[in-house]
């Protein structure tokens, strides 16, 4: 006769042994999915991310921007048009003083910067310079018109070349879920230094969508041992060349669950199809072209507006990139 009590250790055991299969199943499952998401990132999410450059190469954009604030919500419109490597960038603020516009125009022969101060009717020519500048410009750009570029792009590099940084390791690809689809988490880490010295560690994570060109859903910068964190959602709406076109963007500071310093972006107008040539030009903006004359009391205006400029690039450039970081970071 068996012992009763034997009987019930041996059925324990036997759920012990049983639970630690399933777990061990579970957990090699588990890793062999982790390493098909890396294996299918690192094959496929380059060729995507040119994709989905070269799609929103072509879309232009209007869109409206709001910097969510204790003393009152701070907006912004601003006007991207693109025709392929051609790029323009259009800030309208209203200030007490009246509304003031700045301009970025780059193309890779030539790129010039624009403003409009407030209570003025023409626009003034600030830079124009040659292919050197054309690099620079474009990042600036990428900073501040935010939906072309957020399906491939965090801040102003796309995600393919951040992830490549020497200083950026990537920790885990795995997937995951996001709204009922399929999607997969890129986390991340490199070592930072703060202004006085002190070193941390940043972490952050890409959320993926692999079966929609890999277009970036969410993401999460913090750093180690800190309770805030950044976050970002991109929504997305009309597609071109069938990708994913960004339609809102909405970031914040995050600490103990409560939300602050929220910035967004929602696009008012979204065409489609490039913009024309002749939208990326001087005379686009009521300026004469380089080489022609225009006579004010028997002079050239022109000579004057490119007179001692080189300097003021960097400027404006600087204040257009601290404009953004700005708003995330406050």
């Amino acid at each position: 006769m068996s012992n009763p009590a034997t009987e019930h250790d041996r059925g324990i055991w036997h759920m012990l042994i049983a639970t630690i299969a399933g777990s061990l199943v579970a957990t090699h499952a588990n890793a062999s999915d982790s390493v098909d998401a890396r294996a299918r990132f690192n094959n496929e999410y380059g060729t995507a991310s040119q994709k989905l450059k070269e799609a929103g190469g072509s879309v232009c954009f209007e869109e409206v921007q709001t910097n969510v604030r204790d003393n009152g919500n701070e907006t912004t419109e601003v006007i991207y048009r693109s025709n392929g490597e051609s790029l323009l960038y259009r800030l309208r603020e209203k200030k007490n003083d009246g509304m003031r516009e700045y301009v970025i125009v780059a193309t890779p022969k030539r790129t010039f910067y624009l403003s409009k101060p407030a209570k003025q009717d023409n626009f003034v020519l600030k830079n124009l310079a040659g292919e050197s500048e054309y690099d620079h410009a474009v990042t600036v750009i990428r900073l501040n018109a935010r939906l072309a570029f957020l399906p491939y792009c965090y801040l102003e590099m796309p995600i393919v070349d951040f992830l490549k940084q020497p200083d950026v390791s990537v920790v885990d690809v795995s997937e995951t879920d996001h709204a009922g689809a399929r999607a997969v988490r890129v986390s991340w880490q490199r070592p930072r230094r703060m202004p006085d010295g002190r070193e941390y560690e940043e972490l952050g994570w890409f959320l993926l969508s692999p079966d929609d060109t890999w277009a970036l859903r969410e993401y999460e910068v913090g750093a180690k041992g800190y309770p805030s964190r950044i976050r970002g959602v991109v929504r997305y709406g009309e597609r071109k060349d069938n990708v994913p076109v960004a339609s809102e963007f909405e970031s914040w500071k995050e600490k103990d669950e409560k939300r602050s310093a929220v910035f967004s972006v929602r696009a008012s107008k979204v065409q489609l199809t490039p913009a024309k040539p002749a939208e990326f030009t001087l005379r686009a903006f009521g300026l004469p072209e380089v080489g022609e004359v225009v006579a004010s009391s028997g002079q050239s205006m022109l000579k004057y507006w490119l007179l001692g400029l080189g300097a003021l690039s960097g400027v404006i450039a600087a204040s257009l990139r601290w404009y953004v970081y700005r708003k995330q970071l406050q």
